[in-house]
């Protein structure tokens, strides 16, 4: 247990399955809610950020001209900048402790609903601290074969729906009493897994579409340290993850290991709890590419989610950017020299670009392109729902959101003041 886990992870599932038990039983809602809580939580963060971005401005203008003053003089110019160093730096690397929690705040509830939705409700229950507050899980415990070679074996699993969908899934394992056998199996097994013909690569892709088109998740906890078990192993322990609001056909589940079908008695299941994972027609375990683009009724909901992402995180930066220059005086900008013309020393050699001058440039073109490479992310593009489903897009979306009424909000003074500047200017007056 590391300390992510145990201060992030676990309380930030907990309030989720909290909001969602108590108050919504939609999960969307509840996502947004637990964002709108953290943003609330990292509010006076929020503050000392701003604050910290104001002092940056006043050391760039400062290091300007300490630069300008002690141009001839380099000595004097490091003593000076170590001044301004150690009177602003401490505040700035302050500041980036909001920034350094919303990214791990991002992070954890990605695990959280990349857990819920590849272990189903057994991930929850897991860290709840209530055990009233527990759901009902949909599980299997299968009796393994008393008797067992020390080759590798593999377990199928048949699984349906209520809404019709069927899941078929093989895994590979093995079962040894030599300790020394068990990275050689292991080895085995990856190869097994990994180093396939082309044929087999398009029937595992195959089998891949299928699976994500059924939506049900299969989690054996007992191969979640690796698929070769110990001798004393005797059962293993299976959970599933049926699709939004649908619930597992027991009656219709059909397991066999080694080819043979096993009977009724040699395994046992409890019924679980169905979960609401739609959000305005999305599925939030799953992304547009999942479904592809030709169906737009059913992939419109993905990409109105996944576009908002990109939407909100570019109008944050704007907005946050934009405070630079509101409510300035129309003299400040029009005593600012032209930088064309100060490209050239007096020896009429080009002059080095300003680091401060390069940053700015940088920041504002990844203002542009962080939007574009989210949106991608969040229609599945770069590494699908297992690594970007529509639930985390779906926080970053309100994190943004909040974040653009909490800097309106904090700043109205200087959106006030830009706006009045504007219509008080000569082209709105006639």
């Amino acid at each position: 247990m590391d300390i992510f886990h145990n201060f992030f992870y676990v309380p930030i599932f907990n309030l989720l399955m909290l909001i969602y038990q108590l108050l919504v039983e939609n999960l969307g809602i509840a996502i947004l809610l637990v964002a709108l809580i953290a943003k609330l939580i990292t509010f006076p963060l929020t503050r000392k950020q701003m604050k910290s971005a104001e002092k940056s401005k006043e050391f760039q203008k400062k290091t300007k001209e300490v630069k300008d003053k002690y141009k001839n003089d380099q000595e004097a110019l490091a003593k000076e900048m170590a001044k301004l160093q150690a009177e602003f730096l401490p505040g700035q690397l302050g500041g980036c402790l909001n920034l350094i929690i919303v990214i791990i705040l991002l992070v954890q509830v990605r695990n959280v609903i990349i857990n819920l939705v590849n272990q189903g409700v057994h991930a929850y229950n897991e860290v709840a601290y209530v055990e009233a507050l527990k759901l009902p899980e949909d599980s299997v415990t299968i009796k393994l074969p008393e008797e067992f070679t020390e080759d590798l074996q593999t377990i199928d699993f048949k699984v349906a729906a209520s809404d019709g969908a069927v899941l078929e899934q093989s895994f590979t394992f093995a079962r040894t009493n030599d300790t020394d056998r068990t990275k050689d199996l292991q080895d085995s097994i990856n190869d097994k897994t990994n180093n396939l013909n082309e044929e087999q690569i398009a029937e595992k892709d195959k089998k891949l579409a299928e699976q994500r088109l059924a939506n049900i998740a299969i989690f054996v906890k007992n191969f979640q340290n690796g698929q070769v078990l110990s001798s004393d192993v005797k059962e293993l322990n299976v959970f599933l993850r049926p699709p939004s609001m649908q619930t597992i056909e027991y009656e219709k589940l059909v397991i066999s290991i080694n080819g043979i079908e096993l009977e009724n008695d040699e395994y046992s299941y409890t019924q679980g709890t169905a979960l609401n994972l739609e959000f305005i027609g999305a599925d939030l375990s799953r992304v547009a590419t999942d479904y592809g683009f030709s169906n737009l009724a059913v992939v419109m909901p993905y990409i109105v989610i996944s576009v908002a992402v990109g939407v909100t995180q570019y109008i944050s930066s704007r907005i946050q950017m934009g405070f630079s220059t509101f409510a300035k005086p129309e003299e400040e900008k029009s005593d600012k020299p032209d930088k064309k013309k100060i490209k050239k020393k007096e020896d009429g050699k080009v002059e080095e670009p300003d680091f401060a001058e390069l940053m700015q440039s940088s920041t504002k073109q990844m203002m542009f392109i962080f939007p574009v490479i989210t949106i991608l992310m969040s229609l599945g593009f770069l590494g699908g729902a297992s690594i970007f489903p529509t639930g985390v897009s779906l926080f970053w979306t309100g994190q943004s959101a909040f974040a653009i009424i909490e800097q309106l909000i904090t700043n109205r003074d200087k959106v006030f003041a830009h706006f009045s500047s504007k219509s008080k200017s000569p082209e709105h007056e006639g």
